[in-house]
This record gives C-alpha cells, structure tokens and sequence, in this order.
C-alpha cells in the first residue's frame, strides 16, 4: 500500500507541470543562484578548478568540498524520494540504469568531468536534449536495448567535440 504523500507527490500538478518539475525547476533555480551569485559558488568553482591554487587563496578547501558531498547527497535523497513516488516501491538498484543519462545531460550541458568550469542550465539543456533523443527513439521503434547505445554514442561525441574546443 502507497503512502498518501507518496502518492500526492507523484500526481500532483501545479498548474500544467507535475509537481516533481516542479521541484526539479526550483532546485535549478536554486542551484544556479548558490554557484553563480553567491561567495560559497565562487569558492566551489575554484576548489573544482584548481584545489591547490585555491586553498594558497585562502579558501577553506576542506570545508568547501564537505559542504558539495552534502548538498549533494540531500539532493540524492530528494531526488530518491521523487523515484520512489513514481516509481510505487523502493529498491536498491533502481536509479543505476539512470545513471549514464545522468552523466550524458552532464556532459551534453558541457560541463568539465574534470572541474572548475559549468553550470546549471546547460545540464538541464542536456537532459531534455537525451529525454528527447530516448523519446524520438521510442517513437522510431528503437529497440530499447539500443537506447543506451544512442546515448554512450552522444556522449562521446560531445567530449569529443569539447576536447576539440579547447
């Protein structure tokens, strides 16, 4: 038996957009306020950039990185409570298969794997270009086992690409 706040979170609507859009614009907005308008976003940049060229700056590195694993991980569980909503269970294993979408959207948003330069539009950019792709491929008829494919396929091209622009 679902939970009814489970259940609410996973059908309601604001308006035209499902509630977890909804949530998922809000930390968007708030992600990109915290990394580009704020102190905190400056040091965390430059921690991702050069560790040691910040820390000689006087930047709490430590700290920095810390707070990152933090924030990140409360984003995970949000972002765990939202699949498990959906979803109707919980289950250990469930978001590995979201796992290479998720670094795809990264990649594809060009943002460095290696730190220091990103954003946090362009992920989201990333992201609906791939949900677009697997959707055009649905509607293709694509064999689902090839989805990924399309998508490793993607992402290679794109490191590819930015590793040509530098």
């Amino acid at each position: 038996m679902i939970d009814s706040f489970m259940l609410d979170l996973s059908t309601s609507s604001i308006g035209p957009l499902r509630l977890t859009v909804v949530v998922a614009l809000v930390v968007v907005v708030l992600a990109h306020v915290a990394v580009f308008h704020t102190r905190f976003g400056t040091h965390l940049l430059a921690t991702g950039g050069n560790e040691e060229g910040a820390r000689a700056l006087g930047i709490a590195t430590a700290r920095v990185k810390t707070a990152a694993y933090g924030i990140a991980g409360l984003l995970a569980g949000v972002a765990a409570v939202l699949l498990v909503a959906r979803v109707g269970s919980a289950e250990p294993a469930a978001g590995t298969s979201l796992l290479l979408q998720a670094i795809a959207a990264v990649v594809l948003g060009g943002v460095s794997l290696f730190g220091g330069r990103g954003s946090v539009l362009g992920p989201l950019a990333g992201a609906l270009l791939l949900t677009a792709l697997v959707n055009g491929l649905t509607l293709l008829g694509v064999n689902e086992a090839y989805q990924p494919v399309a998508t490793g396929v993607v992402v290679v091209l794109s490191a590819a690409l930015m590793r040509f622009q530098r």
